[in-house]
């Protein structure tokens, strides 16, 4: 195995360094190095390499702007920062255990002196030890100690460690000073030396980012390092300064100055789920969890607790039945009843994030797949962030036109049905607000009131030549459509404009079952003839263009939510529960369209009430429905 002797006098530190982006570099008064052995006396070649190393890591960590080191003088060595190797000062013994420990490095911020030992310049590894093995890599990294202690000393430029009133004042800050200084050393070992394979091992994120378990400070690395390449910081390093220049650093605004340095990219609140995206899930304390469906529409949750500024990781086995392709809803609700999702949760699915909170994914029936599940925790600001509970809702639906819905509160059940459409249509076209909801736009909408209406006419001609009795007015109204004059066309005119093409709404959803929470095959003709046990429908704006050929993410705000259930008592019967802008109650959907076929998935939840007061006051209902829906009410009749 090479040792940093050799390394140091090759081309690695005999090229320039090069950092790309726009840095302003600084000038150090000082970028030569004297290291003096005090303990061994001869300590050589460590002295050699340990000098040729802080050299070129000072002119390294200039050129990304940062301020030199706060070193003390040494008389004997002017106009150089001047190290030590003192292997006996940087030995102690724990005091409750009387284990001996031998640090590998030390800078001492109250006298300005940064301490090496003698024996880390290089490392052999244990027998049979190649750079592939992680304990050897782990090993490797503290040759490059000296950047460590290095950044220490850049650090007290501006935190003044030396200034803290107990060593736990410092390590409750130490996830950002100990963390930053160890990304420091691994992006130097990154980009010098990176045939090594040099690394350093990092923490579990299930807790809090700034509230690391004992001893983890240092894995917290794996952050700093990680958002840099997010944001394309020079070195992966360079944002730092924006985090220790402001000053000292306290518990109180610690995790305020990390969210400031990343204002300009979303803040933590964006930054840190796309971090958690990129890791393992057994970063967050995976566990296993399994969603085996017999039949679909059926629904698995799955409850997590998620402390603040942090993730909770789960491998979600899902395993259909035996058919056709389903659909596999991920989705998070609160673990409330009838409140809605915080804005501080983030879903995590494969390593994308879902802003909506709810993803899909298409799975054969009767395959079975694994899904790597994080749920993320961090709000905006992330200081006021609280540890949640939450559910991981799985819903599995068949075909095109399905749908899931749970009501709870004056009323209750859960309802599955095979009619779930959907319509949009273009800017300054208007869907109804109400139980024709996502009727509008369907294409053949036109020719089936024409055929209804010359249907009603014929039953009319024909009760006529029978000799039955026939209302004169009922008769002038229920006449043929033939002739682009008659009462019939120009009512269903006036239908179509006042009813199917009212408003500034573009988008409408109709999700419909049979009494008792059967598939519906009835369409659109259910909520017409009053039939359907169970109505829920949505109208509002969709904030992207519609068409064939686009994909992603809608921005659905509703405008109306409406739902009918059943009979609720024997006096009531299809009792209509709404929900507008100023009412009570509220509404949130999601919705995500597919680029091969017209098809929306998502889910839709809203607290509505009764339209009118009754006895019992103005009851109200929450409902929680997922759905796959296809264009067009024609598309969903069976």
């Amino acid at each position: 195995m090479r040792s940093v002797a050799n390394r140091v006098t090759g081309l690695i530190f005999a090229g320039a360094v090069v950092v790309t982006g726009v840095v302003e570099a600084q000038d150090w008064s000082a970028t030569p190095w004297q290291v003096k052995c005090v303990v061994p006396v001869d300590c050589a070649p460590a002295d050699d390499v340990y000098e040729t190393m802080l050299a070129h890591a000072s002119e390294w960590l200039a050129s990304f702007g940062f301020a030199e080191p706060l070193l003390a003088s040494d008389p004997a060595h002017p106009n150089h920062f001047v190290a030590e190797i003192n292997d006996p000062r940087i030995t102690t013994t724990d005091a409750s255990t009387g284990e001996r420990i031998e640090y590998v490095g030390i800078y001492f911020a109250r006298g300005r002196q940064l301490v090496l030992r003698s024996d880390e310049f290089f490392t052999l590894g244990e027998p049979g030890q190649s750079n592939d093995s992680a304990a050897f890599q782990n090993q490797l990294i503290f040759q490059f100690t000296p950047v460590h202690e290095l950044f220490h000393a850049v650090q007290n430029t501006h935190l003044r460690m030396d200034q803290y009133a107990s060593q736990q004042d410092k390590a409750a800050v130490d996830w950002i000073i100990e963390g930053t200084a160890t990304s420091v050393q691994v992006e130097y070992a990154r980009a010098f030396d990176p045939g090594s394979g040099a690394q350093r091992s990092a923490r579990s994120f299930a807790t809090p980012l700034h509230r690391p378990a004992s001893g983890e400070s240092r894995g917290t690395w794996l952050f700093w390092s990680g958002v840099g390449e997010e944001i394309g910081s020079p070195g992966r390093i360079a944002w730092f300064r924006d985090v220790i220049e402001p000053g000292r650093l306290t518990t109180s605004n610690a995790l305020d100055r990390v969210d400031n340095a990343l204002a300009n990219q979303g803040g933590l609140n964006r930054q840190l789920p796309l971090f958690f995206s990129r890791l393992p899930v057994d970063r967050f304390d995976a566990v296993d969890l399994r969603a085996e469906a017999d039949s679909v529409p059926q629904v698995f949750r799955f409850p997590v607790s998620v402390p603040e500024v942090a993730g909770q990781g789960a491998r979600v086995a899902v395993a259909p039945p035996a058919g056709g392709d389903v659909t596999v809803h991920f989705a998070l609700e609160s673990s409330q009843p009838g409140a809605p999702v915080s804005p501080d949760l983030h879903l995590i699915v494969n390593g994308k994030v879902y802003p909506q909170r709810a993803a899909d994914f298409g799975l054969p029936g009767g395959s079975e797949k694994t899904f790597n599940v994080v749920v993320a925790n961090v709000g905006s600001p992330a200081s006021a962030t609280q540890p949640r509970n939450a559910v991981v809702r799985v819903t599995l639906l068949g075909g095109e036109c399905s749908f899931v819905a749970e009501v709870s509160g004056f009323t209750d059940g859960s309802y599955r049905g095979d009619v779930a459409y959907f319509n949009s249509l273009k800017d300054g076209q208007g869907v109804v607000k109400g139980m024709a909801a996502g009727t509008g736009a369907d294409a053949g909408m036109h020719d089936q009131l024409q055929g209804l209406m010359g249907m009603m006419g014929g039953f009319a001609k024909m009760a006529e030549e029978m000799g039955l009795e026939v209302d004169e007015e009922a008769k002038r109204k229920l006449e043929s459509i033939e002739g682009r004059d008659s009462q019939a066309v120009e009512e269903m005119k006036d239908f179509e404009e006042e009813v199917l093409h009212s408003g500034s709404d573009n988008f409408g959803l109709t999700l419909q079952a049979q009494p008792g929470g059967s598939s519906s095959h009835l369409g659109g003709l259910a909520a017409l003839l009053g039939v359907a046990g169970f109505n829920l429908g949505a109208s509002g704006e969709a904030h992207a263009p519609q068409g064939p050929g686009l994909e992603g993410a809608l921005d659905f705000q509703p405008s109306m939510v409406y739902a009918t259930v059943g009979q609720i008592d024997g006096n009531l019967q299809g009792v209509k529960f709404v929900w507008e802008p100023g009412e009570p109650g509220y509404a949130v959907a999601t919705l995500e369209r597919s680029a091969d076929v017209p098809v929306v998935r998502g889910t839709l939840e809203a607290e509505l009430f009764t339209e009118h007061v009754y006895d019992s006051g103005r009851p109200s209902i929450h409902v929680a429905a997922t759905f796959v829906a296809r264009e067009g009410m024609q598309s969903c009749m069976k």
